[in-house]
């Protein structure tokens, strides 16, 4: 298959144009004439995939061409910035140290995690023992929480965190703490892992396996975990908080690890911490720090108060690291239409035991009605998306609504409070939705009727006339009449008045959302 002879000049006149070219890369080197041969084979490839006219050919020959020498310089052009292979190799050494390395390298750092002297005792680093310091602040009635500066060095062997310091005292007395936010309730804290803070002399310390540039944080999984109310209240909402007192991203130490834990809360985690979690109790390394936490910081049950929060942090900080966590930040269309409901449904206690004409009545009024049954396998990205995408949402008080977390500006709160749980439903769930910022909350709190117990008591029961005289008998008594054991029966013409005011809120503000 011959060449046409409008291919031959072009192909000329193509070489004469880069040869004259300003394009000092292809001046120093012999890639012209590369490129000259493979302009050649490019040629017979436009000759063979376009048979057509000649001066179809020619401009498909052209047009390839032009691509190829595209590519082809900016693939010179890359060449001079990549590294060389001696270059690679010095920077290997400094691998595992930027894999654990909680920033950039100093020098002085790549003895810490050089390959070779990671997995053995580290006896070269001269680090400071005059400057310790060890302080704890016990005055909080929900958490301790202690603050170590210094030569820090972990033994999980023990369970206890060493502070190195020539003033150690041979007298001194050990700290000691559980580092979960319900220190007053015994029960809970029995299934919390105690840790040990202790100053002992240089000449006894461990020796370091890995020394961290960055802080770290200790904390527990124990406790109510498993509870979403728990998991958010006792540990996500402290640890945001607690995050916000260092300078830097600190390294979590997790006492009472638990996998299916850490899996469950990993998007929310990787906000709060860029560097692998490690497990207290079963890493057997000795970790070193300059500076440690031990134990969370409480503002109240998922609170974040501006007035003591480092950098006067807000619940809605929060809400926007939940958003950067599960990735639907793309800004939404408000208009009016159809407004999305979420019915939290639950099984067992406090069930709606006329659900299904609760759908029917906010299908009537206009709503589109989802209704959800989340458990402790229910993944939190799924139910991000759908709840920060509803305009309306109601459910009976219960760990589930914790989900109001995620929430979306301008959108409506309902909580249904059954008889006998008034100050749980404030305390809980009631003041934390008035802080969050264009939240419309409202309360639909029963009447005796509307409780199962109506029918299993006499109307003069005090169970449905006087609650509080079992809430005075405390948590365990109330827990087993009005949490265990009741469910409720929505007055559908009071829920009517309440749906209908939730429409005027959304359409005030015309926050329908069509997603």
């Amino acid at each position: 298959m011959g060449f046409s002879n409008n291919a031959d000049a072009n192909y000329t006149k193509a070489m004469k144009r880069l040869k004259g070219s300003s394009n000092t890369e292809c001046k120093k080197s012999n890639w012209h004439k590369k490129i000259a041969w493979e302009m050649k084979k490019l040629r017979f490839m436009g000759t063979a995939i376009f048979p057509g006219e000649k001066k179809w050919r020619n401009i498909h020959f052209i047009i390839i061409t032009t691509v190829f020498l595209c590519v082809a310089g900016c693939a010179m052009a890359l060449l001079k910035f990549l590294p060389s292979a001696a270059a690679v190799a010095r920077e290997g050494s400094n691998g595992l140290m930027m894999m654990l390395g909680e920033g950039k390298s100093t020098g002085n750092e790549e003895q810490y995690y050089s390959s070779t002297e990671i997995e053995k005792p580290h006896q070269g680093a001269q680090r400071s023992h005059t400057d310790s310091t060890l302080f704890c602040d016990r005055s909080s009635y929900r958490t301790d929480i202690c603050i170590l500066k210094g030569d820090i060095r972990t033994d999980s062997a023990t369970n206890t965190v060493f502070l190195v310091s020539d003033k150690a005292a041979q007298e001194e007395e050990d700290q000691k703490l559980k580092p979960y936010t319900r220190k007053w309730e015994n029960y809970t804290m029995s299934s919390v892992t105690e840790i040990s803070l202790k100053t002992i002399k240089p000449s006894v310390a461990p020796r370091c396996h890995v020394i961290h540039t960055a802080p770290a944080l200790v904390f527990s999984t124990g406790g109510y975990t498993g509870n979403l109310f728990h998991d958010f209240t006792d540990v996500i909402v402290p640890l945001f908080v607690t995050v916000h007192h260092f300078n830097s991203r600190p390294v979590f130490l997790v006492v009472d690890h638990k996998d299916w834990w850490i899996s469950k809360f990993q998007e929310i985690l990787n906000q709060l911490t860029p560097y692998p979690l490690l497990d207290f109790q079963n890493d057997t390394r000795v970790h070193c720090f300059t500076k440690a936490i031990v134990g969370l910081r409480f503002h109240g049950d998922l609170r974040v108060d501006p007035a003591t929060a480092p950098y006067q942090i807000k619940i809605t900080d929060f809400q926007n690291m939940l958003q950067n966590a599960y990735g639907f930040a793309k800004k939404r269309k408000y208009f009016f239409a159809r407004p999305k409901f979420v019915l939290i449904a639950r099984k067992g206690s406090r069930a709606f035991l006329n659900q299904r004409k609760i759908v029917n009545l906010a299908e009537k009024l206009g709503f589109r009605v989802m209704v959800l049954f989340p458990d402790r396998d229910t993944k939190l990205k799924d139910m991000y998306e759908i709840v920060s995408s509803c305009d309306v949402f109601m459910g009976v008080h219960g760990a589930a609504l914790t989900h109001f977390l995620f929430l979306r500006p301008g959108a409506v709160f309902i909580q249904v409070v059954p008889l006998g749980i008034e100050w749980a439903s404030r305390t809980f769930f009631r003041e934390p939705a008035m802080d969050m910022t264009g939240i419309h909350y409202l309360e639909y709190s029963i009447l005796p009727e509307e409780s199962s117990l109506f029918d299993e008591y006499p109307k003069d029961h005090v169970y449905l006339t006087n609650p509080k005289v079992v809430n005075d008998k405390g948590w365990d008594a109330t827990k087993e009449i009005y949490l265990d054991r009741q469910n409720v029966k929505i007055d559908l013409e009071r829920l009517k008045k309440m749906l209908k005011t939730a429409m005027d809120l959304l359409q005030s503000k015309g926050h329908v959302n069509n997603a």
